[in-house]
């Protein structure tokens, strides 16, 4: 049975960051490839090929595709494999910093659109 199948992908959003685990166990990182479209894809894709275990042999491959969603900052994400085989890919928020914006009086012209009070 692939470790594959046993909870692959997880992803979920907190503060700072919208962050996607993925259960890679088995693959090394030149295995692993990781990618951004700019439709805002993200694509995981693990290939291995065949390998000899106690059964015989065998060999990976699969794809794994979701929208980052808007708000996050595509050209931050940085993905970092872990020794228990999880590899974890995070995309920070985009920061917004606030500022002040000033008003502007305009003198003798009317607005396009009036606003009723």
């Amino acid at each position: 049975m692939s470790l594959l199948l046993l909870d692959p992908f997880k992803f979920f959003e907190n503060g700072d960051s919208f962050e996607l685990d993925f259960n890679v166990r088995g693959f090394k990182p030149e295995e692993l490839s990781v990618k951004v479209t700019e439709d805002r894809f993200l694509v995981v894709e693990g290939k291995h090929g065949e390998k000899k275990d106690q059964d015989g042999s065998i060999s990976r491959h699969f794809i794994k595709k979701c929208v980052i969603p808007s708000g996050f900052d595509l050209g931050k994400i940085q993905s970092k494999l872990y020794p228990d085989g999880v590899l974890v890919v995070s995309v920070p928020r985009i920061e917004v910093k606030s500022r002040k914006i000033p008003v502007v009086r305009v003198k003798n012209e009317a607005p396009v659109v009036k606003a009723k009070l």
